[in-house]
């Protein structure tokens, strides 16, 4: 009895999969058709996520064979969908670190997607604001030096170093003997 139920189960997942694969099959024949005609553009190469997806989805449908042939109780050591799914495995693993770094923003991107707008003083920008980076002092003392019609440059003026003159309160022996004691107390180290 448990036999017929796992069968049954695995025929509707069977099921499931290749209505899964006729859609994706159509999705990306329109793609495909969509480069050719030119209306997507791969003249700076394709993005990052699209190489993903497509290996994610090159994995799911070397996968599927490897359980189809598994469930035909056909022998799987050998076949090239076993090669190809060590192949994609590697390339996903040599990917996630890239992942790491860019999930910060593809989350930013869905956020502003699903809300619609940003904040203008929203932290979390995808770029910095120069606007938001000026000091509020620097206006008020700018809008103080407009009132009394006294106005700075914005060009930085070095201070002025004044010249001293160096009174050496040590004498020639004096000097002598301090260079000596250093000397020695290098030569006993």
């Amino acid at each position: 009895m448990d036999e017929n139920v796992d069968v049954q189960q695995t025929i509707s997942l069977f099921e499931n999969i290749r209505s899964q694969v006729s859609a994706v099959k159509t999705q990306v024949e329109s793609v495909f058709k969509r480069v050719k005609n030119g209306e997507v553009s791969t003249v700076n190469g394709v993005s990052f996520l699209d190489v993903k997806h497509h290996l994610l989805l090159s994995y799911i449908m070397n996968l599927g064979l490897v359980i189809m042939r598994k469930s035909e109780e056909k022998q799987i050591s050998g076949t090239a969908a076993i090669q190809r799914l060590i192949e994609i495995r590697t390339v996903l693993e040599k990917m996630r670190p890239i992942d790491y770094k860019i999930q910060y923003q593809v989350d930013k991107l869905i956020k502003t997607a699903i809300t619609g707008t940003v904040a203008e003083n929203d932290p979390t920008r995808f770029r910095p604001n120069p606007n938001n980076l000026i000091s509020k002092l620097e206006d008020e003392e700018d809008s103080e030096s407009d009132e009394e019609g006294t106005s700075k440059s914005k060009k930085y003026v070095p201070p002025r170093v004044a010249a001293m003159h160096y009174v050496d309160d040590e004498t020639v022996a004096d000097r002598r003997q301090r260079l000596l004691e250093v000397a020695k107390k290098k030569s006993i180290k």
